[in-house]
């Protein structure tokens, strides 16, 4: 008896510690839906995009703060740290569009941010190969790991036995059979598994490719013989 009347009356806390959440996205201009807009729980890993109504849901998450993160090619990127309780959880984002404007100033050099400074640094010396800001908007809309078969020499993209896509090194330096590469994100090591559906080509300012001979020491880790991709983010 004791037991049944415990169960019953934890039942009811623990229901209460995933939420749904539901994000709608509208253009600031003309408060019309975005359609397939990328709605990104960055904290989780988790992702959808929206629908013909600019609405995308997630079930199932957990209590707490989450950042979400909104974005769509042509519009500014919004971010926003939400508190997620209750039963559901709802939240409109309006996007307005990039503004298309004609150069009146020619810069002829930038200011490097400082966490991209050590990727600057490595460029300059030379080690592993690199794809810049520039390289990568010259690559448009196209899938990273596509970009990556063709610029970095021995990666290519295979399916893995659960059916995901992953980046392998083809030629491993230790003659092994391909394996898949280590992949950083903004210095932090992220599962394959969870970083292509949060990152896109146009949200890298820079990439770094390390065979397994010269990766840097800070990035040697287990599996780091396969080599080693670093991502940056904008």
């Amino acid at each position: 008896m004791t037991a049944a009347l415990l169960l019953a009356v934890a039942a009811p806390a623990a229901a209460q510690r995933t939420t749904t959440f539901v994000a709608a996205v509208a253009d600031a201009a003309t408060g019309a839906p975005v359609r397939d807009a990328q709605v990104l729980l960055t904290d989780l890993y988790r992702v959808a995009r929206t629908n013909w109504m600019g609405e995308a849901t997630f079930s199932d998450v957990p209590a707490g703060k989450h950042v979400v993160r909104v974005r769509k090619p042509g519009f500014v990127p919004a971010e926003l740290t939400l508190m997620f309780r209750g039963d559901t959880v709802g939240q409109v984002f309006m996007l307005g569009e990039i503004p298309h404007t004609l150069d009146t100033i020619r810069v002829t050099a930038q200011a490097t941010p400082p966490y991209l400074q050590p990727f600057e640094n490595r460029r300059r010396i030379g080690i592993g190969r690199f794809l810049t800001a520039n390289d990568l908007a010259n690559e448009g809309l196209k899938d990273f790991r596509l970009i990556a078969e063709t610029r970095f020499p021995g990666l290519r993209v295979q399916r893995d036995s659960s059916g995901r896509e992953m980046l392998l090194n083809a030629v491993p330096q230790d003659g092994g059979n391909p394996c898949p590469v280590v992949v950083y994100l903004d210095g932090q090591q992220i599962d394959q598994g969870d970083v292509w559906n949060l990152v896109q080509t146009w949200d890298l300012a820079g990439v770094e490719f390390y065979d397994g001979t010269d990766t840097p020491s800070q990035y040697r880790v287990s599996g780091s013989m396969c080599g080693v991709v670093l991502l940056w983010s904008k």
